[in-house]
């Protein structure tokens, strides 16, 4: 071995261009490795702290929809999509304020809204984040993470808008519309119930501190606001009981007189402020029933944001796992607590004609019949023997559904969906919707949630910067393969050149292994020498330009993917790692073609070349 790395020492030294067009190759992509990768790494950590600290959190809980939706709205275009709100709220957040990993935990909901500029002007759209404002302002540190320039945020159970400067801006410069704190916004909104719209007071004028984002128009037009008026300008909210809706249409309808239709009780014309109210209230009377029917109930949002003690990479992954498969085994079973009347759900399952049901009740056994006849007669309460034959019948349609799928009397796409390529946990959530679907007046619906990191809640934002950085590491590879090609061409040359040499080294005895160790010994001494000094200078000058930092112009793209005015970048373990294998694996993989090339030439042959 001694004598192979003294030949390959001395080759070194006799071949002083192909030693310094090869290690200059191999010296320049490792640098290149480092920085790149180490200024890639801090992008990316600079992006997720920007986010978790100020939008979307570590962890985004939310009810399991079949589309693509993020605090920003839909991922490919802006819709009337709501997200429904959160399903077994309170159950949920008891859970999860329980785990010892959380830090804490705030709720918000998301929505279109337009800005009326007026009768002969075009309108102007904002995207309204409704947020509790003391759970919110606990895990995002609004006086570190946002940058009121006018104005305060919003207090508890206050009505408004925290809008953003770019949105006030815009109202000034392109309809010159100026507004402050104190002001009101004519705020429309639109819904699966309708046109709405509310007058919403201004409570103060902010920007994100480190989520910088001008290049897409959902971050900067997001304005913060209270939930009710969110709520009802999207019809986010629960829609009004049918007995109450009937009572206030008779009271309206029969009243023994004017004074009376137009004493105790409103007409919601779905705008609300202060100054508008008090008119109102003078000419109609109390507003009390108005108000009543209007207010939002405290569980009515779309996300759970967990905010996590420790919010590295590996931790967030784990918490999210253990999260996903509590969430999929609550969902997957029928609790006593989700059965909402249970002798209706047994007079159902026992009397009704419909097809599906009555396929669902050949499953019954003779004892769960008797059990199901008690609890339609009113005998016994029947919750828990409701929810486990449900979950019994989940069972078998699992264990049959391969067998029995065409026998189904379940329409077409229900059929597609449970095909026999579908998973268990799957094939048991459709069974799941199924049951609720055919008995919606008995059963409540469980906690059916997706979860997710920031960089999906933060979508499409975030997925552009990241899309961005997976094109700078693409560029990356092709360097590490155009280097590889161009190092394995100059071994080409500088092999053919050797033919005699290695043909007489042949002739006194020398093995082929002899030989490709002598080559690879050469390549990794050159590899070693200019890969390391590529290390150690990429290493240099991140720390020098880390210490300094990168200034970020104001709507470049390097303020999007950096999060915030200034990139600080670090070394990466990760870097120097790729720095080194890539240094290992251009010296194996160049040499690989060349010397098996030469030793495929007989070593009378290779003389006469010499």
């Amino acid at each position: 071995m001694n004598s192979v790395l003294k030949i390959a020492l001395r080759n070194v030294g006799a071949h002083k261009i192909k030693t310094g067009i090869v290690g200059g190759l191999i010296f320049l992509g490792v640098f290149l490795i480092v920085v790149g990768n180490s200024f890639l790494s801090s992008t990316t950590e600079s992006l997720r702290r920007a986010y978790t600290q100020s939008v979307s959190a570590e962890i985004a809980v939310i009810k399991n929809i079949d589309f693509d939706y993020s605090l920003f709205g839909t991922w490919n275009e802006m819709g009337n999509l709501h997200v429904p709100k959160l399903p077994d709220y309170d159950r949920t957040l008891e859970f999860l304020q329980a785990q010892e990993e959380v830090r804490e935990i705030t709720t918000v909901s998301q929505g279109f809204l337009v800005v009326n500029a007026g009768e002969n002007d075009s309108d102007f759209w904002l995207n309204g984040l409704a947020i509790d404002p003391k759970s919110y302002g606990r895990v995002f540190n609004v006086e570190e993470s946002l940058i009121l320039h006018e104005g305060r945020m919003l207090l508890p159970d206050e009505e408004g808008i925290v809008l953003s400067k770019y949105a006030a801006d815009y109202l000034r410069d392109y309809k010159g519309i100026t507004v402050h704190p104190g002001d009101s916004l004519l705020l429309n909104g639109y819904s699966a119930n309708g046109f709405r719209i509310r007058e919403v007071p201004i409570r103060g004028i902010f920007e994100y501190r480190y989520v910088k984002g001008d290049m897409y128009p959902m971050l900067p037009r997001t304005c913060l606001m209270d939930q009710q008026n969110l709520n009802l300008l999207c019809g986010l909210n629960p829609p009004v009981q049918k007995e109450e809706t009937s009572a206030l249409a008779e009271e309206l309808l029969f009243a023994p007189s004017e004074e009376d239709m137009f004493g105790e009780v409103s007409f919601d014309a779905g705008v609300s402020s202060d100054p508008v109210e008090t008119d109102l209230s003078s000419l109609l009377g109390d507003m009390s029933l108005r108000h009543s029917l209007s207010q939002t109930e405290n569980s009515d949002w779309q996300w759970f944001l967990v905010s996590l003690k420790e919010g590295d990479k590996k931790s967030v992954k784990a918490f999210r796992e253990n999260l996903n498969d509590y969430f999929a085994e609550a969902f997957q079973t029928f609790t006593p607590d989700y059965v909402k009347d249970a002798p209706r759900f047994a007079d159902q399952f026992l009397a009704s004609d419909q097809e599906e049901i009555a396929y669902l009740r050949t499953y019954l056994t003779e004892e769960e019949k008797s059990q199901l006849s008690n609890v339609q007669s009113g005998a016994q309460d029947g919750a828990e023997q409701v929810s486990r034959i449900i979950n019994r019948i989940m069972e078998i349609e699992n264990l049959q559904k391969g067998s029995s799928l065409e026998s189904y009397p379940f329409d077409s796409m229900t059929r597609n969906l449970m095909d026999e390529k579908a998973d268990e946990a799957t094939t048991r959530r459709l069974n799941r919707l199924m049951i609720e679907e055919l008995f919606p007046y008995t059963l409540e619906k469980g906690p059916d949630y997706t979860v997710s990191e920031w960089w999906h809640a933060a979508a499409p934002m975030s997925m552009t910067t990241m899309g961005i950085q997976a094109v700078m590491n693409a560029a990356l590879l092709i360097l590490f393969i155009v280097a590889v090609i161009i190092i394995m061409n100059t071994l080409i040359i500088s092999v053919m050149e050797r033919t005699g040499e290695i043909g007489t080294m042949r002739a006194m005895g020398a093995q082929k292994g002899f030989v490709f160790l002598m080559f690879l010994a050469e390549t990794l001494v050159i590899s070693l020498i200019f890969g390391l000094s590529g290390m150690i200078a990429g290493s240099l000058i991140i720390t020098l330009i880390g210490s300094a930092g990168i200034p970020a112009a104001e709507g470049t793209m390097l303020q999007m993917i950096a999060g915030g005015n200034t990139l600080y970048p670090a070394l990466s373990g990760w870097a120097v790692g790729a720095g080194f294998l890539f240094m290992i694996l251009t010296a194996v993989l160049s040499i690989l073609y060349p010397v098996g090339f030469a030793l495929q030439i007989q070593p009378v042959e290779a003389m006469r070349e010499e």
